[in-house]
Order: structure tokens, then sequence, then C-alpha cells
């Protein structure tokens, strides 16, 4: 793990890593790690605080 977040910060920020890779399995970590993973993809992109429903 230490080598890997060692790695993150170089690494291309259009690919986000999502999932429950902390230990115990768990549907909750898989769900948030997703979801900051969406917003990363959406901050990178330039599209972050936009949802649907909202004018972009």
């Amino acid at each position: 793990m230490r080598t890997f977040n060692a790695r993150r910060p170089a690494a291309d920020p259009a690919i986000q890593l999502a999932g429950d890779y902390f230990g115990p399995s768990s549907t909750y970590g898989a769900l948030l790690s997703g979801r900051q993973a969406a917003q990363h993809t959406l901050t990178y992109l330039g599209g972050a605080g936009h949802r649907r429903g909202q004018p972009a």
C-alpha cells in the first residue's frame, strides 16, 4: 500500500481507481471510493459541482 500511495501523485489524473481495497471488503467502502473517484474525475474534466438538473 505504501508503494501504491507513493505513485499516486504522479499517476494520470484521468484514471481513477475505485473499490474497497483497504482490508476487509465492504459495500460502503466501495461506495465511498467510487464517489471519490467520480468527484476527482469531474474536477479533472472541469465539471466539478455540476449535477443532473443543474445548469452547467
